[in-house]
């Protein structure tokens, strides 16, 4: 496979300036990239504002994500991410993770609209001129220089009618589009310089990683451990589900990465709210719930989801504080999750009570 030298040089330095040797410097080029229709860089969470109480006291450490901007999102509202780690399967996921750095990188400091005009308006040549009087950036600002690279961003990034979630939210038909909009750090600058001093001390690494390969799972660990790191956050999101990791494999993943975790770190995936997967699975659906699912489709209105979490001491029975489960159980009892649901509000204080101890 033939590497472009562009992409070769951001990777050999995203691993120095990240501080976590061993990530970052897998090469990733436009010739890397699979049928689109198989990429998953539109996010499609709408709900990122029910995350930020499950995160915002997670222990000091490594944000570890799949995905492209839930990551992103997830760290900044996390007030003690130490480092961001994008890890996903797809290397256009992981060319979009690595952008995003850079521009996050090239932007003014604690400037969140100069940071949007280089994302959706700037052209190549705005580029340049800021990469010119911004000399001392770290590595990933490299491959802004390519102009093939600000083609594929142009049509990723800002021309996907996708989109229109993120940057319109008030338009896109979606619930509570306030609350969503201030969740998102380009919309709020406390959160927005958050996350751009990762970006500027070099600590948002994008790689491409498998994660139901037991090499990537023993990948992370040695990593962390080696540059002497702990997990703060793993989001999960849907790669629980059977497509993706399934159970098994998902209750190994946190069994590896338990040595390098905290008791009180946290696991959060996606999950369907209860009362949808019961009408979705449910054998003899009447044709008022049939109805309801297509009205979804066809409104296009999300599915609903909600994001679900332990602690790793919850998993591994370090934590007496939180009724002890085995791994073995770690998706069979969904029920007895941490949650941004409503419904189970009183057992969310209950955990972020314990996340906010002295840790």
């Amino acid at each position: 496979m033939q590497v472009c030298l562009l992409c070769a040089a951001l990777s050999s330095g995203a691993a120095a300036a990240g501080e976590i040797p061993g990530f970052g410097d897998t090469p990733v080029g436009l010739e890397d990239f699979g049928p689109p229709d198989k990429s998953y860089v539109v996010p499609n969470e709408t709900f990122t504002h029910k995350l930020a109480p499950i995160v915002k006291d997670a222990p000091k450490g490594v944000y570890i994500s799949v995905g492209t901007e839930r990551g992103f999102i997830g760290a900044s509202l996390a007030e003690n991410t130490s480092h961001l780690l994008l890890l996903d399967r797809d290397p256009r996921v992981v060319f979009f993770n690595r952008m995003n750095a850079a521009l996050l990188d090239l932007a003014k400091e604690a400037d969140p609209l100069d940071y949007l005009k280089l994302r959706l308006s700037a052209s190549h040549e705005e580029w340049l001129a800021a990469l010119k009087a911004r000399p001392h950036l770290s590595g990933t600002a490299a491959m802004l220089q390519s102009r093939a690279n600000w083609e594929w961003w142009r049509v990723w990034a800002r021309d996907s009618k996708s989109w229109k979630r993120y940057y319109r939210p008030w338009l896109a038909n979606i619930p509570d589009p306030d609350e969503f909009r201030k969740s998102i750090y380009w919309n709020n600058k406390e959160l927005f310089v958050r996350l751009q001093g990762l970006a500027k001390r070099g600590r948002i690494i994008a790689d491409v990683a498998n994660l139901n390969r037991s090499v990537d799972a023993m990948r992370i660990t040695e990593n962390l451990q080696n540059a002497g790191l702990r997990i703060s956050v793993l989001d999960l999101s849907n790669t629980w589900h059977k497509a993706y990791l399934g159970k098994s494999d998902s209750e190994y993943l946190v069994s590896m990465l338990e040595p390098v975790s905290k008791k009180r770190s946290v696991v959060v995936f996606t999950d369907y709210d209860f009362k949808y997967r019961e009408i979705k699975n449910h054998k003899k659906m009447n044709m008022n719930h049939k109805k309801m699912i297509e009205h979804m489709k066809k409104t296009g209105k999300p599915v609903p989801f909600v994001y679900r979490a332990y602690t790793f001491g919850y998993i591994a029975g370090r934590n007496g504080d939180i009724p002890v489960h085995g791994v073995s159980n770690f998706l069979a009892s969904r029920d007895r999750l941490v949650t941004g649901n409503d419904s189970a509000g009183a057992c969310l204080k209950a955990v972020i009570a314990v996340l906010r101890e002295k840790r």
